[in-house]
């Protein structure tokens, strides 16, 4: 009936809609799902004719409608706002399109009257729009809608300027109307509820392209990646080990039928509930009362397990047990290159001498290394990076980590400013966060740049030790209200392994977004001094919208440099991420570049 195929749509260089390729049955209700700015209007507005496409088709009915006028496509769109007519009576609104059309005024008394009785308006036809209700002037734009027997229906969010309470009720009306008068119709919303209510299958849109579509059922019992889970309200998502049907979780063991090794996964919001005889013991942190039934968070081991459970939930600080369901453990795909965490190799691409760059001598070897992220040139809301610490520095030796952005901030400095969080053992609160304010030459503004404070009084910093072995993830973000101008950005460290979870510090900026992220490692070591290693891996970027933003390919730059002695460090990759180890090898002091690719 509707085939999509290959569609683009920009707005300036902002890409609306991204290759776009969707089928429509005849008869079939299809709705389009998604966050905010994922494209679904624009979708709507390019097959009506609102929007010219950049490039692909539009075939309705066999007919490609690309580019026919907007009055010939043969599609009713009804807009969230209704767009009814106030000077004109129900009947004149409905019977609009009709006139367009040229029908004589018998046939549009005959069709105006038939669809109103479809929409239970019948009798209403002499009434003013302003004396009508919500729902009923939703249900007069849904006939006028109707009354040119479209071949194509499209629904832009028709219910959501309507309380909860009237789309409770409108939704399966509606769903039984489409089905009865047997329409093929496209149905827009944000709302997951209602896109399952009274869709046969249902797209999921996100940044102008689709990433499932399949019935209500199938996404619910299968969700295809790890973003279409989280958009459906699933929450309890881990790294598993999978042995012997055991899987070993960061909320402990639990059975399992997956395959020996390594897996993603998602707990579908039916599969955990609380039970005597559950695999898993707790302590709830927190239960919160809604519609009939209880959202209990669950602290299993140091990490949050959500679970629904019937009416009162247990009050905070009960110990309970959760058992798992292992048919309701989905595994997610790997991410997409462009969507999720790099495969990354290193290439070289220059090297020289450092001393060449201009770099002091050091009395003893060290080593810089960063990786720049490239990301779209996009506002962030927050930049978080594994670290890995193989082998931990001793508090003697230098080992300098920092998760470093830069925001654009042009009424308190002329060029931008960053923020970063560090770690430190040189000094006594070993972990802090700094900032500085550039020019617009990128050069640092004198008086605006604070890095680790030297007291252990400071209430900005902490000590801090990093456990061998584990994993701790580093973020700065999301921004949240200030008093007054300033935002206040938070710096995070949370051991993934350990369930340490600390805000560093609320950094007051006025930035409003966050780009350019970077990970800085310092390694400095004498030749007797014992190996320090350290692993970088899974860098994340997330928009405005709270939605990933790809990281499609970075730069890391690496500088190790001496005085004679020795030069320390060596960079590689492994099946994880980068990985940087300080040793006492003796080489030539450099300054080398190299990429990092998805």
């Amino acid at each position: 009936m509707l085939e999509i195929l290959d569609i683009t749509l920009d707005y300036g260089k902002h890409r609306a809609l991204d290759g776009i390729d969707l089928s429509i049955r005849s008869g079939e209700v299809m709705a389009v799902l998604g966050p905010s700015g994922s494209g679904k209007s624009s979708l709507l507005r390019a097959i009506a004719g609102l929007e010219r496409p950049g490039a692909g088709t539009i075939e309705l009915a066999s007919r490609d409608i690309t580019r026919v006028d907007v009055h010939r496509r043969g599609v009713g769109l009804m807009f969230q706002d209704y767009a009814l007519f106030p000077h004109l009576s129900v009947a004149d609104n409905v019977a609009f399109g009709l006139r367009m059309q040229g029908k004589d005024r018998p046939a549009i008394r005959d069709r105006v009257d038939e669809v109103l009785a479809w929409v239970d308006l019948h009798g209403y036809g002499d009434r003013g729009i302003e004396s009508l209700s919500g729902g009923e002037q939703q249900r007069v734009a849904l006939a006028r809608a109707l009354a040119p027997e479209p071949e194509l229906l499209m629904l832009d969010e028709p219910v959501g300027a309507l309380d909860r309470a009237l789309r409770a009720r409108l939704v399966p009306e509606l769903s039984q109307l489409l089905r009865r008068i047997g329409i093929t119709a496209l149905y827009v919303t944000h709302d997951q509820d209602e896109a399952f209510a009274i869709a046969d299958r249902v797209a999921i849109l996100h940044r102008g392209r689709i990433r499932q579509v399949d019935t209500p059922e199938e996404l619910w019992r299968r969700p295809a990646t790890e973003f279409v889970a989280r958009f459906l309200g699933f929450e309890n998502f881990a790294d598993v080990e999978v042995e012997a049907g055991s899987a070993t979780t960061p909320w402990g063991a639990i059975p399992t039928h997956l395959p020996d090794g390594r897996h993603r996964v998602v707990i579908r919001p039916d599969g955990a509930a609380l039970s005597p005889t559950g695999s898993l013991a707790g302590t709830v942190e927190a239960t919160t009362f809604v519609a009939g039934q209880s959202r209990v968070e669950v602290d299993c081991s140091g990490h949050s397990l959500v679970v629904q459970a019937a009416g009162t939930g247990p009050p905070r600080g009960t110990l309970v047990r959760v058992e798992i369901d292992p048919e309701r453990v989905v595994t997610l795909p790997e991410p997409a290159p462009s969507a999720g965490a790099p495969r990354v190799r290193l290439e070289p691409v220059i090297t020289g001498p450092v001393r060449d760059r201009g770099l002091p001598p050091s009395a003893n070897g060290a080593s810089s290394f960063h990786v720049w992220w490239d990301v779209p040139d996009v506002p962030l809301a927050s930049v978080s990076v594994n670290l890995e610490v193989l082998r931990p520095p001793e508090v003697s030796r230098l080992a300098f980590f920092a998760l470093q952005a830069s925001f654009w901030s042009p009424t308190r400095h002329e060029g931008g400013a960053h923020t970063g969080i560090q770690w430190n053992p040189r000094h006594p609160g070993n972990l802090a966060v700094n900032w500085g304010g550039y020019d617009d030459g990128g050069a640092i503004l004198a008086g605006t740049e604070s890095s680790l404070p030297s007291t252990p009084l400071d209430p900005n910093t902490r000590d801090f030790a990093w456990i061998p072995g584990a994993r701790y993830r580093l973020t700065i973000g999301p921004r949240s209200p200030g008093d007054g101008s300033p935002g206040r950005w938070p710096a995070r460290i949370e051991g993934l392994d350990t369930g340490e979870d600390m805000v560093v510090r609320h950094l007051l900026c006025d930035g409003d977004h966050l780009r350019s992220p970077v990970v800085w490692s310092e390694l400095f070591t004498r030749c007797d001094d014992p190996p320090i290693e350290v692993r970088w891996s899974d860098p994340s970027v997330l928009g405005l919208d709270g939605e990933p933003v790809p990281v499609n390919r970075g730069r890391v730059t690496y500088q190790a440099y001496d005085a004679g002695g020795c030069t320390n460090t060596t960079v590689e990759t492994d099946r994880v991420g980068i990985v940087q180890r300080s040793g006492c090898e003796r080489m030539t002091a450099q300054d080398t570049f190299i990429g990092w690719r998805t």
